[in-house]
């Protein structure tokens, strides 16, 4: 995190495959090699829907099968589930990505796997929790089989051809793929309890922010991870969240909707309809904290 670079899984066919290396370009014609890999990355597919949850630390109620062909998955015991870097996994598609943890894999043979015990919306993308489908691809995030190739902010955006090459083969031998980089590495996780008090006729309202370097459940102290700390409250008219009735710009984690505002605004009392963002100097809005308050 915290780079414009994109993650890249590289997997060969069979369990003997002998590793391989990474290019990427412009277009075809301009291929650079920007990394290889002696394992390969264990990924699939899910044959069931993994479904929406909101609430607990860890999600016992969902089951996902998934298939990742001649690669092996393993459990874990709960403690690790909760403080180890272990069976972190991706799951979803372009734009809808879920970062899942999981306790439990019971093989079902031919390298099929249910999988339990879910830690959910893991690096903020607790977002993408009620966008999954069958058939979604599956991706464990360990060091084996991954790369990631570093960018500049000038290739936000631009689309870029990459080319996963078997180690002995030629660079011919390999498909070429291409993406368009959008840079979610680099966009603010959304913050998190949203509160509010009164002085006055004004309201306050306050979030606690996160960071891409560090992850603290009890939510305390953490590194800016930004170049400055600025974030933007959206008030909306109603529950629909369409019709943005006022933006109030704060560089502190805390926003005033003063009388004055309220008046203008035609607010007169009852509930507050939010959405927060933290801002990065690079790509601005991060991911919104939406609620009703």
């Amino acid at each position: 995190d915290n780079n414009a670079g994109v993650y890249v899984a590289l997997a060969g066919i069979g369990s003997g495959w002998p590793g391989g290396y990474l290019q990427v370009g412009d277009d075809a014609n301009s291929m650079e090699t920007r990394g290889t890999v002696e394992r390969e990355a264990a990924q699939g597919f899910a044959e069931t829907m993994l479904g929406n949850w909101t609430s607990g630390i860890v999600d016992e109620s969902n089951l996902l099968t998934v298939n990742v062909g001649h690669s092996e998955l393993n459990s874990i015991t709960y403690d690790a589930l909760l403080t180890g870097a272990a069976n972190v996994a991706a799951i979803g598609d372009q734009g809808r990505w879920e970062i899942i943890k999981f306790r439990t894999a019971d093989s079902l043979g031919d390298g099929r796997y249910i999988l339990s015990g879910l830690m959910r919306g893991q690096r903020g993308t607790e977002w993408a929790r009620g966008t999954h489908a069958i058939g979604d691809a599956f991706v464990l995030l360990s060091m084996a089989g991954m790369l990631r190739p570093n960018f500049d902010a000038g290739s936000i955006g631009q689309t870029k051809t990459y080319r996963a090459v078997t180690k002995g083969r030629s660079p011919a031998s390999a498909s070429t793929q291409t993406y368009s980089n959008t840079a979610e590495g680099l966009e603010t996780f959304s913050p998190t309890n949203l509160g509010k008090s009164i002085s006055g006729a004004d309201i306050t309202l306050s979030v606690v922010r996160r960071t891409r370097l560090s992850e603290n459940w009890l939510r305390g102290i953490v590194p800016l991870g930004e170049d400055a700390e600025r974030f933007e409250f959206d008030l909306f008219t109603d529950n629909t969240f369409t019709t943005v009735r006022r933006v109030i710009v704060s560089s502190t984690r805390f926003a005033t909707y003063t009388a004055a505002m309220q008046a203008a605004d035609g607010y007169a009392s009852g509930p507050l309809y939010v959405r927060v963002y933290q801002l990065s100097g690079v790509v601005g809005r991060g991911h919104a904290l939406q609620e009703t308050i």
